[in-house]
C-alpha cells in the first residue's frame, strides 16, 4: 500500500511539471527570417520558390504554411535552421494561391507550432497574418535572379491577359467533311 501511494505522489510530480505552458511560435514577418518568393512556369504548371532565410544569431525552427486554390493549407516544417543558413522550399503543385504565413521560434525554445487546420481560424483573428508579396518570373536561364521580398498584404505581380485576335481564330480552309 505505501509503494503504491508513492507511485501516486511521484505521478503527481511528473504531471505537474509537464503542465507549464509550452511557448508557441509567433508569426514571422522579418524578425527572425526573410522570405524571398519567385514563380516559375513551365506550361500549366507554376512552381513557388520560397527561399527562407534565418536573419537571427541563433538556430531556429520555423513552419512554412501556403494556402492552395482549395483553401486548404500545404505546410513545410524545418527543425534547427542555422543562423545565416538558407532554405528553399519548392512548391510544385498547380493549385498554389501565392498566400503565405510563416511561423518561427528560436529552436532552444521547442516551441509548439500551429496545425494546417487551425490556420483559417488564425486568419480570421488576425488577417494581417497572410502574405502575399511579389511574385518575380524566374530568370532566364544565365540571366541573374530578380526577386521582391515579401511584405505583409502586398499583392501579387499580375500580367495583364492576352486577348486572342478573332481573324486568327478563322480556320484558312473549310473543316474537313466526314465520308461515309
Amino acid at each position: 500500500m505505501k509503494s503504491l501511494f508513492l507511485t501516486g505522489i511521484i505521478a503527481l510530480l511528473l504531471t505537474t511539471g509537464s503542465a507549464v505552458a509550452q511557448k508557441k511560435a509567433e508569426v514571422d514577418n522579418g524578425t527572425r527570417l526573410t522570405v524571398v518568393r519567385t514563380e516559375k512556369t513551365t506550361g500549366r504548371n507554376r512552381e513557388i520558390h520560397f527561399t527562407i532565410t534565418n536573419i537571427s544569431g541563433v538556430a531556429v525552427d520555423f513552419s512554412l504554411f501556403t494556402q492552395l486554390n482549395s483553401g486548404s493549407w500545404n505546410v513545410t516544417h524545418h527543425l534547427d535552421l542555422a543562423a545565416g543558413a538558407t532554405y528553399e522550399d519548392v512548391s510544385g503543385f498547380t493549385g498554389v494561391t501565392g498566400k503565405y504565413i510563416i511561423y518561427s521560434a528560436p529552436h532552444s525554445d521547442w516551441a509548439s507550432f500551429p496545425f494546417p487546420f487551425e490556420i483559417n481560424k488564425i486568419i480570421a483573428a488576425n488577417p494581417a497574418v497572410v502574405q502575399t508579396g511579389n511574385i518575380t518570373a524566374a530568370p532566364a536561364p544565365g540571366a541573374p535572379a530578380t526577386t521582391a521580398g515579401a511584405t505583409a498584404g502586398a499583392s501579387p505581380a499580375v500580367t495583364a491577359p492576352v486577348t486572342p485576335n478573332p481573324a486568327s481564330n478563322t480556320p484558312a480552309s473549310p473543316p474537313p467533311t466526314k465520308d461515309n
